[in-house]
């Protein structure tokens, strides 16, 4: 992204730039909390599956 934004040959104009950052924030915001975030906090509370018993006769 930093070289996109340096050479600026398709990210010249302003506005161009700022959606590509905001999507490339995004995508780096996605992954950390997919990663990092979400699995942290399913640690502190776990859930519990139970089998319920279904009669199918």
């Amino acid at each position: 992204m930093g070289h996109a934004l340096g050479v600026g040959n398709y990210l010249g104009l302003f506005w161009k730039a700022v959606i590509w950052t905001g999507i490339a924030v995004a995508a780096l915001w996605l992954l950390i909390y997919v990663r990092l975030v979400k699995p942290y906090f399913m640690q502190k509370k776990p859930y519990l599956v139970e089998m319920e018993h279904y009669n199918l006769v």
